[in-house]
């Protein structure tokens, strides 16, 4: 503070320094002696006592700045007191006394005392005044100044926690469809469906009874259970009587004359030459020439006047050359199944299974060493026998849907062979003969399921199965050739039987069984001919003819073709085997091969199931024999091959023609050496050759008529 002595010195009047004093004791005077709140909460806000250090951080701000507020009113006093000392003015107003508090709610009540006085609230960073004993907020904030400059950006923060998903919005239009993507991979084939059943309708011959008093048909249908072509009784699952009427009353005459021509249509005698289903047309009038009846209405011979010969003539043609030029394509095994014909081949590289459709196409299917007894199972699978180089030669299945081949078991494990063949097929199951023996003997009866894919042993007959052994299905029972004899094995019981043994505690060698309605015929030694007495005595016979019916479990001797001794001292045989159906006839080939006195050799034969009949059907040699093989049916002919022109030649196509009793030469030209006749795409398939016995490719038989006059 300046002294009165120091005023002085400055120029200072006594009065002026006066008027300083009495401005300065009024400056620092109460406002008044009835305040006292508002002194004691001022200097307690500002008593070091309080401290500093118990408020926050947001009020010492406050504080600080509310302190460099005041500094210009501190000031003010010592700024003005620095000048040359001026003349006294006019006393002026009051003064405002400056006051911090904490917050609004410290703010004293406005009364005349405190007109003017400003108060700073720290909490609120506000300013309010007194007036007219109303509290007003001031604003004392100067002007805005200018903008500072831009500091440096701090480091970017540690990304906070993610927030809670906020709610899904409204769906959105749907888009235009997208590009279609790229297909799957086709899933793997299903399991192949079962094959169906297939159906046979037959029709017979109803004789006048109680079932149709004037005669007619019998039609049965049923399911062709074993899939043998046969509907057997068995398999009847309904029956359909179709009766004829009464006969009509005979129409009135008609009237003739001698100018009428009239006809008639026989079977070509076999002295004009013409081969296969030869048939004689003839006609003339009917005008009683020749001893013949005037107008009868019958054409008779002294009446003829033209006769035509209508011959059927074959035709050969080659259809494969395989095995290209001279070389052999070895055809054989052929089989038709679904429509396609399946055979062994060899194309003068490798073997391989082949298959021929009805368009021509050929086509080779798989290469092996070799397909043999190719047997259809269904409509689309082969079973045969192969030997893939590893396992001996066994059971396999040929796939004609994908192509693909299997063996269904290794029956003798490792190389050795288990020999499987003549397969037979009875609903589902596939019978053959096979062994599982290490020395191959032992054979015994296996089944595979064909629905299972599973093989069993199905039956171990007493004695040893012949290897040619054939299987017969009969009624749902398998008959086969076991330890010499015929057995049968039921399926149902799993029980193996003995039921013919024509040489009563030996062996009788039964072969070639072959099934003729519900009886078996086969090839047999045996005992027959019993003749009374003190005891009974029984002639032996050579291997014939015998039967066995199944409906009743008897056996006979049908016929012995070539009674007595042969040479050795044993009985002779004629050995019947080809065997060939046709209604009641049974076509075969039977005869002594040593050609005793009498004898025609082995030749051509039928039996007659309806008399009981046997006889010589054909001689073709005459003074030699020819060996009939291969018999097979193909129209009204049954078609064959013998030795055409003597013994040891190379082998020819015969047949013999049903209608009109002729046995013919087929072929043109000689030793073709036919075999493995098949009937397919209405023709006659079969193996020959036209350049050397052994070039052996596939051939088809087909017919063409000719039409010719003869006296």
């Amino acid at each position: 503070m300046w002294t009165d002595e120091q005023l002085i010195e400055q120029g200072w009047t006594p009065d002026q320094i006066a008027q300083h004093r009495a401005e300065e004791a009024a400056s620092q005077a109460p406002v008044s002696d009835g305040f006292p709140i508002v002194e004691d909460k001022t200097a307690g806000m500002l008593d070091d006592s309080a401290g500093w250090t118990g408020l926050s951080p947001t009020l010492s701000a406050v504080l600080i700045g509310a302190m460099f507020i005041m500094v210009p009113f501190s000031m003010y006093s010592a700024w003005a007191a620095d000048g040359q000392p001026g003349p006294a003015g006019a006393d002026g107003e009051n003064g405002s006394s400056f006051h911090l508090i904490d917050s609004a709610a410290s703010l004293p009540e406005c009364t005349e005392e405190l007109d003017n006085q400003i108060f700073y609230m720290a909490f609120e960073y506000g300013f309010q005044v007194c007036q007219s004993t109303i509290w007003v907020e001031v604003d004392l904030t100067g002007p805005r100044g200018l903008d500072g400059t831009d500091g440096t950006d701090g480091a970017n923060g540690q990304n906070g926690l993610n927030g809670i998903n906020g709610l899904d919005g409204d769906q959105g239009r749907l888009g235009p469809p997208g590009t279609n993507g790229v297909n799957g991979q086709d899933g793997a084939d299903g399991a192949d469906g079962t094959d169906g059943t297939p159906a046979l309708i037959v029709t017979t011959a109803e004789p006048s009874g109680p079932n149709c008093p004037q005669g007619g048909t019998l039609v049965q249908t049923g399911s062709d259970l074993n899939v043998n072509n046969i509907l057997e009784n068995d398999e009847v699952s309904s029956q359909l009587y179709i009766c004829d009427g009464v006969d009509g009353e005979d129409g009135a005459d008609g009237s003739s004359t001698a100018t009428m021509l009239v006809a008639r249509m026989t079977t070509a005698p076999a002295s004009l030459g013409c081969n296969g289903d030869g048939q004689l047309l003839q006609y003339g009038m009917d005008n009683g020439r020749g001893n013949g009846i005037l107008l009868n209405g019958i054409l008779e011979s002294g009446e003829v006047m033209v006769s035509n010969l209508i011959c059927t003539e074959s035709s050969l043609t080659s259809m494969t050359d395989i095995n290209p030029g001279t070389g052999s394509s070895n055809v054989q095994g052929h089989t038709e199944m679904n429509g396609v014909l399946y055979f062994q081949a060899n194309n003068g590289t490798t073997e391989g299974l082949y298959s021929y459709e009805q368009d021509g196409t050929l086509t080779q299917l798989k290469t092996g060493a070799f397909f043999l007894d190719l047997t259809p199972i269904n409509a689309h699978q082969l079973i045969y026998m192969t030997d893939n180089a590893t396992h001996g030669r066994e059971p396999w299945i040929y796939d004609a849907s994908n192509n693909s081949t299997w063996m269904i078991e290794d029956i003798n494990p490792g190389t050795t062979s288990s020999l499987a063949q003549k397969f037979v097929v009875h609903g589902d199951m596939v019978y053959f003969v096979a062994t599982n023996h290490p020395t191959n003997s032992n054979r015994n009866i296996f089944s595979y399921n064909v629905t299972t894919e599973t093989v069993d042993v199905a039956s171990t007959a007493f004695g040893f199965i012949a290897q040619t052994s054939e299987l017969v299905v009969q009624n749902g029972s398998i008959y086969f050739e076991g330890g010499g004899n015929l057995q049968k094995y039921d399926p149902a019981t799993n029980v193996t039987t003995l039921v013919a043994d024509p040489w009563i505690g030996g062996s009788s060698n039964v072969e070639h069984l072959h099934l003729h309605g519900t009886t078996i015929y086969f090839s047999a030694a045996g005992i027959a001919n019993g003749t009374p007495g003190s005891y009974t005595y029984y002639d032996t016979t050579g291997q014939e003819l015998w039967a066995y019916e199944t409906t009743n479990n008897s056996s006979w001797l049908v016929a012995d073709i070539e009674p007595g001794a042969a040479q050795s001292g044993w009985p002779d045989s004629s050995d019947p085997e080809h065997f060939v159906s046709d209604g009641d006839l049974i076509y075969f080939a039977a005869g002594s091969y040593q050609m005793p006195a009498g004898s025609s050799g082995v030749e051509l034969w039928v039996h007659d199931t309806t008399t009981g009949s046997t006889s010589l059907l054909a001689d073709l040699l005459g003074t030699t024999q020819s060996y009939p093989a291969h018999l097979t049916m193909y129209g009204d002919s049954i078609y064959f091959t013998a030795d055409g022109n003597s013994l040891g030649a190379p082998k020819d196509m015969w047949a013999y023609t049903i209608l009109n009793q002729t046995t013919w030469k087929v072929q043109t030209a000689s030793g073709m050496n036919p075999q493995s006749y098949v009937v397919f795409d209405g023709a006659l398939y079969f193996t020959g050759s036209a350049q050397a016995p052994l070039n052996a490719e596939l051939w088809s038989l087909t017919w063409l008529q000719s039409t010719s006059i003869v006296a």
